[in-house]
């Protein structure tokens, strides 16, 4: 990179290239290299199980971790989603907010955002089909300078969808402005 500066500022050097002092005057030129690194995705991701079968009412578990690419550490990511759906809709989505750790429910047509809650807490986020359950879901970090997070859910499927079968698709955005689309991560049956 070329460029010049418009400074009579002694104290401005440049720190890179041959013209590396202060010449004098308000116009000096300088020539740097930049060297970028650019992660054009969040990376890698696993649902455990892959393909569930469950009974109606009846609590899930599964465990979404998520690694994020070489040089990076899992609070490096902004969002992850979790959606279940199938062709007639979509029975629950939600939302994990690394900062400040909480879970939201996302409204498949209009994609706003409903009130924050944390895991832990005697919150359920529900819609008419499907229930995420606060009190036994966590979210395990695999420590402060790791790539790895836990997503531990419990959810669990209501009458309408027994019978269905839902794909589970997750999608992620981290501090870097990057974004990952929704994925085919594994599949929930919901028995007759």
């Amino acid at each position: 990179m070329a460029g010049f500066t418009e400074s009579n500022q002694t104290t401005f050097t440049v720190n890179f290239g041959p013209d590396k002092i202060y010449n004098g005057g308000v116009h000096d030129a300088f020539v740097t290299k930049i060297t970028a690194n650019f992660f054009t995705s969040t990376d890698t991701f696993s649902l455990t199980p892959r393909d569930s079968q469950v009974a109606v009412g009846q609590h899930l578990p599964l465990t979404l971790t998520w690694t994020v690419p070489k040089h990076e550490v899992w609070t490096d990511l902004k969002t992850i989603q979790l959606r279940f759906k199938q062709d007639k809709g979509v029975a629950l989505w939600v939302q994990w907010d690394q900062e400040p750790n909480t879970f939201r429910l996302v409204d498949p047509d209009t994609g706003q955002l409903g009130p924050p809650a944390s895991p832990g807490a005697s919150a359920v986020l529900e819609t008419t089909l499907a229930a995420l359950y606060l009190a036994e879901t966590s979210v395990q970090g695999g420590g402060p300078k790791a790539p790895n997070v836990d997503l531990n859910l419990s959810l669990a499927f209501k009458p309408p969808t027994k019978g269905r079968t839902f794909a589970v698709d997750v999608a992620a955005s981290d501090d870097f402005g990057n974004q990952d689309p929704f994925a085919p991560a594994g599949t929930v049956a919901v028995g007759r």
